[in-house]
């Protein structure tokens, strides 16, 4: 009960610290999620005062991803559902998708049971990531790998939780620290925006 009301209790601490955040500095969030299933929004409009939140689109299959988000077919091709990838790129086409936002979370992963089509993703790995407006044609970018199943058999519940504390904590340090993340430009052309998404989540040669 009590390691139960710790996660409770650290979720609502980082989403009134997120929710002072965002209206003191007057900005606006959009949620793409997946794996986490509109938990997240739902966290946040428990608040009284969420009314920074626009739009939460539960993009749970992978047609909803590409279909009615927005994310482009190729990513999932090549990177795969649960990636860094694609949770960036979910967060860039929310944030197409709704040009009054200035910020878009996204969580991508596995809650559940483990995926048949890519068993080597294990249960409790999720990806979140977070794309913020610098101009016009400019985004930063910031993907996150998690491990959220802290033991076996651990309740959907509890993961997607974690999931929240570790987003709202992510969104927070991408406004409050301009150097955190990649920059990316697009020249107003959304193909190139994902090709240079591509370019810097590549691994550093060694």
């Amino acid at each position: 009960m009590e390691k139960k009301e710790k996660i409770a209790r650290a979720l609502k601490e980082e989403r009134n610290r997120l929710t002072k955040m965002m209206q003191e500095r007057h900005l606006s969030l959009v949620l793409a999620e997946s794996c986490t299933g509109g938990a997240l929004a739902n966290h946040i409009t428990n608040d009284d005062m969420a009314g920074y939140l626009l739009l939460s689109i539960i993009a749970y299959d992978p047609w909803v991803k590409v279909s009615v988000l927005g994310l482009p077919q190729y990513i999932i091709d090549t990177y795969g559902l649960y990636s860094s990838q694609t949770a960036v790129g979910m967060a860039l086409a929310g944030l197409i998708k709704v040009p009054k936002a200035y910020i878009c979370g996204a969580s991508t992963g596995i809650i559940g049971r483990k995926d048949r089509n890519d068993p080597d993703k294990k249960r409790g790995e999720v990806y979140l990531a977070v794309a913020m407006k610098e101009g016009f044609t400019k985004y930063r970018i910031v993907v996150g790998k998690y491990f959220l199943e802290k033991k076996k058999g651990e309740k959907r519940s509890k993961i997607k939780k974690r999931a929240g504390v570790e987003l709202f904590k992510l969104i927070q340090k991408v406004v409050l620290e301009p150097s955190f993340g990649s920059t990316i430009e697009s020249d107003n052309l959304i193909p190139r925006l994902y090709k240079n998404m591509e370019v810097a989540l590549k691994p550093a040669k060694e």
